[in-house]
């Protein structure tokens, strides 16, 4: 599929958490319907991360892709490695540009240094695509209203075998989708810290919290809407869940 200026910079804008409203639901139905659409943001996703790590984004740019892009550990794992890959081609021109300095006599010893830097590319490869995949566990929760005079029910969650808990946070019937949306966790000791937002539409909000930051216990979740003039509001009731391992 060949694509335009306009969609190169649409993919950049969504990954970069800007697109909001009936444009981000109407490209996410693209991603949906459309295999080359999908393929194809991979590939900008490559694309920005290289990017960034080369050091090749505005000010304004890399403040978004820290904020939105790196909300995933998996998201983490692909910048180091890039920004590892990078290293290996700036070493290697570097020994390539010193070794045609160098007297005939020793013209084998670039041969060495070429060695040792492919098994060094080979190994980081390697760690790349066959590193153990995340293990996540997903759950769906709406939102619930806190009364003295009920105890409302929590899901329930086992973590033992994960290394993710991703949190779909459905938004309240007749809710206007807002811009953008942050979340707070609390647990049983009122301890209240921030959350990673990693997507949303116009019925939901997805968050991510890593397995080894959620201890045995209950949890709430609290959702704030960012409308398009920076105003926060709560959104109306609150996500309960209990891990019970």
């Amino acid at each position: 599929m060949a694509l335009n200026k306009t969609d190169h910079d649409t993919f950049r804008h969504y990954l970069l958490g800007g697109l909001a409203g009936e444009d981000l639901e109407a490209f996410e139905k693209r991603l949906l319907t459309d295999d080359e659409v999908f393929e194809e943001l991979l590939a900008a996703e490559d694309d920005l991360v290289d990017e960034y790590a080369g050091g090749q984004l505005s000010k304004n740019e890399r403040d978004e892709f820290e904020k939105h892009f790196l909300s995933t550990p998996e998201r983490q794992h692909d910048l180091d490695f890039a920004r590892t890959l990078q290293q290996f081609i700036k070493q290697k021109t570097t020994q390539e540009k010193y070794w045609r300095e160098v007297p005939a006599s020793q013209a084998y010893l670039p041969r060495v240094a070429a060695a040792v830097l492919i098994i060094s590319v080979i190994a980081a490869l390697a760690y790349f695509y066959f590193r153990t995949p995340l293990r996540i566990i997903a759950i769906t929760l709406a939102p619930t209203v806190i009364t003295r005079s009920e105890a409302p029910r929590a899901t329930e969650v086992n973590l033992r075998e994960a290394d993710l808990l991703e949190v779909f946070l459905r938004l309240p019937e007749g809710f206007t989708p807002a811009a953008n949306y942050r979340a707070e966790l609390q647990n049983e000791l009122g301890k209240t810290k921030t959350v990673s937002v990693t997507s949303q539409d116009s019925q939901s909000v997805a968050v991510q919290i890593p397995a080894n930051e959620l201890t045995r216990g209950r949890y709430i979740l609290k959702l704030i809407r960012i409308d398009a003039d920076g105003t926060e509001r709560s959104v109306s009731g609150s996500y309960l869940f209990i891990v019970n391992d």
